[in-house]
């Protein structure tokens, strides 16, 4: 079943059921963490944090995943096909644990 197919089927809209397989993996993630001893911070970015006018949250378990949805929603939302290097340091640089 695809996004759009579970969408439809729970009435929920295309980006609310990415949110909350975004939430989900990263519980899963967490706990896997927890019950291996460790206690895992989950890295958050704000679009907003960049400067821009948009509510847009991405949380993952390490930076490399955070910056992979970072990525993606700027592809998708704000229609950058790249991201130069001096926004890449300013992404890192606001990045926060949670």
């Amino acid at each position: 079943m695809g996004y759009g197919q579970l969408a439809s089927s729970t009435h929920l809209s295309v980006p609310e059921v990415v949110f909350n397989f975004n939430k989900l993996h990263l519980g899963i993630l967490l706990a896997v963490e927890m019950l291996e001893g460790g206690e895992k911070m989950a890295k958050i970015l704000r679009c907003s944090d960049m400067g821009v006018k948009c509510d847009w949250v991405g949380r993952a378990a390490t930076e490399e995943e955070l910056l992979k949805l970072a990525t993606k929603h700027a592809a998708d939302e704000h229609g950058m096909k790249e991201i130069p290097k001096d926004l890449w340091a300013k992404a890192k640089a606001v990045i926060k644990e949670e």
